[in-house]
């Protein structure tokens, strides 16, 4: 079975063609049809709430109120590696199909794979520069590229196998993707037409076998020009979400985090999105531990963020407190600007995936 879903992943990518220099970029990333985004501009739209998962009896009361829910990919298990595990993310993926609730990845691939492979950390909790992602994230994606992208491919497949080929996904694209192309980096940071390519070519591992998932890119709010940086993304490639990670954004402050380094807004990335909804997180922070949520569960802080571009709220620890304060938010705010669906799958059932011999079974093509 490994050989067969292995050479169904190999057959699915043939389309996405190798990622060019930047000499010619454009005009390749245009022949793909990437340009515009394909999120839902609807009126009168509900916020979102989204909770992280959590597989213990004690939390599925609290996971039923969520609008979607949360789960990273890549961070390594002792048994998977930074490969799909079945016992935490599959379990994840089943629940999310029976409660009819969309999945939401924060695809962290790049660090998980650099972590298990190479022993890399993230910058924040690395205790060295010989392991920070801050020096080696970019010589390790100079290095690796062809097998993250195979851990794209993969993740993919094995979402499309339980899910169904149809399923409505949303995909967080790597969590301080910007810090990838800093001066600091190792041999020097990436260009950003390298990582534009890099990001194509992730967005087409994805929908190889996701036609209908939908892409957000990372916001860092302490780049000194979010409309150079971001700009060549959202022009050039199907992004439909922007979204925040690292878990402290801050929902009571017009700036996305009110610290003297970061200077954007969240009025700045409604203009730079162009439209696209804004994915918000909180109540976590540095190497994941459990944080306050700053602001966000305020009704008035977060009708006035709604207004600013914000179409949802992910938050990383839930609590039956959290439930009720959630009802009563729904109760008063106002609609956002973009819909976020929230099926797991799009009248399709497990077999609408990928069946054991690696074609897509027939009800996932109607």
């Amino acid at each position: 079975v490994r050989g067969k879903r292995g050479h169904a992943e190999m057959h699915a990518v043939d389309a996405c063609t190798p990622a060019p220099t930047s000499i010619g970029l454009q005009n390749h990333l245009r022949s793909r049809h990437h340009l515009g985004y394909a999120a839902h501009r609807q009126h009168r739209c509900r916020f979102k709430f989204g909770a992280n998962w959590h597989s213990s009896p004690a939390a599925a009361a609290v996971l039923q109120q969520a609008d979607y829910l949360t789960i990273w990919l890549g961070p390594p298990s002792e048994r998977y590696g930074a490969r799909f595990n079945r016992y935490w993310h599959g379990r994840m993926l089943d629940y999310a199909l029976s409660h009819n609730t969309t999945v939401v990845y924060y695809a962290y691939i790049i660090a998980g794979l650099a972590r298990q492979v190479a022993g890399l950390r993230d910058c924040d909790v690395s205790d060295s520069s010989s392991t920070s992602l801050c020096v080696h994230g970019a010589d390790f994606i100079r290095h690796h590229a062809p097998q993250i992208l195979d851990l794209y491919s993969h993740f993919a497949n094995e979402t499309a196998s339980r899910l169904g080929r149809s399923s409505d996904t949303v995909w967080l694209i790597e969590p301080d993707w910007y810090q990838y192309s800093q001066e600091g980096q190792q041999g020097g940071g990436l260009t950003q037409d390298a990582m534009v390519s890099l990001y194509d070519q992730i967005s087409c591992r994805i929908r190889s076998y996701l036609p209908r998932a939908r892409l957000s890119i990372d916001v860092s709010p302490w780049a000194t020009d979010q409309d150079a940086w971001l700009t060549p993304f959202l022009k050039n490639i199907q992004i439909d979400f922007l979204h925040t990670s690292g878990g402290q954004s801050a929902g009571n402050s017009t700036f996305v985090r009110p610290d003297p380094h970061h200077h954007v807004t969240w009025r700045d990335l409604q203009r730079i999105g162009g439209g696209r909804g804004i994915i918000a997180d909180t109540g976590y922070g540095v190497g994941g531990r459990a944080a306050g949520s700053v602001g966000w569960l305020n009704a008035d802080s977060l009708g006035q963020r709604v207004a600013e571009g914000v179409v949802a709220l992910s938050i990383a620890h839930v609590s039956h407190e959290w439930v009720q304060r959630v009802k009563k938010l729904r109760q008063r705010l106002p609609p956002a600007g973009t819909c976020m669906l929230t099926r797991a799958s799009a009248n399709q059932s497990r077999s609408g995936g990928l069946t054991r011999s690696g074609a897509f079974a027939r009800s996932s093509l109607s």
